[in-house]
């Protein structure tokens, strides 16, 4: 327990707790950061992928049950697919005893990106892609999968690449760190009630509930 308090952040922690206690009908505060996102110098990330680990974007029904499952992303019905605005890539073990599984998975959005529990859309250009709902298998973690998968996802894209990171969650904060390029913005959110205020700061703006970067 103290060692996950100490790689998540105590304000992090606090704040996942008190998430599950109030329904978001009622009551959210968030503040996240908006960073671009983009492949590291080599210096920065030595280690390969471990043996037995591969990665594969989804192109089947099957491939992106498995995704929704393991990051818990629940997608509009026919909004996701290899040519949709929503495309996932799964990080594969090939060395389980028990078979082939999937460990980790990722995902991209364009045009838009919902954060429903807060009530904000973040826009996005045709030069721009979102990535979300990042996941790796609790049994899996601290092997720098997830860091492998990114770099996977980031080498293969042509857009450029945003992420939101809580700065409180030092864990994700640190995975993260060699990817990010920049800072584009913070944002404050509070939503009681289902009425949603938003503070944006950097180089985002804002209008009504609609955030571009």
């Amino acid at each position: 327990m103290l060692n996950r308090l100490k790689s998540r952040g105590l304000l992090y922690s606090l704040g996942i707790v008190f998430n599950r206690v109030v329904p978001e009908r009622i009551f959210r505060f968030r503040i996240f950061r908006i960073f671009e996102i983009g492949l590291p110098t080599e210096k920065a990330i030595e280690i390969p992928a471990p043996d037995g680990i591969t990665f594969r974007w989804c192109e089947t029904d099957e491939d992106f049950a498995q995704a929704r499952s393991l990051t818990y992303f629940q997608s509009e019905s026919g909004g996701e697919g290899p040519e949709s605005p929503k495309r996932a890539c799964l990080a594969i073990d090939t060395d389980e005893p028990m078979g082939t599984q999937t460990i980790g998975g990722v995902w991209i959005g364009d045009d838009y990106f919902d954060e429903t529990e807060l009530g904000v859309r973040i826009l996005l250009t045709e030069n721009q892609s979102w990535i979300f709902a990042a996941m790796v298998a609790k049994a899996h973690r601290r092997r720098r999968i997830y860091r492998r998968l990114l770099w996977h996802v980031v080498a293969s894209q042509k857009q450029t690449l945003f992420a939101s990171i809580n700065p409180t969650n030092k864990a994700s904060i640190a995975a993260h760190a060699p990817f990010i390029r920049r800072t584009a913005g913070t944002c404050i959110v509070l939503r009681i009630l289902g009425r949603t205020f938003c503070r944006v700061g950097g180089s985002l703006s804002i209008k009504g509930n609609e955030i571009t970067i």
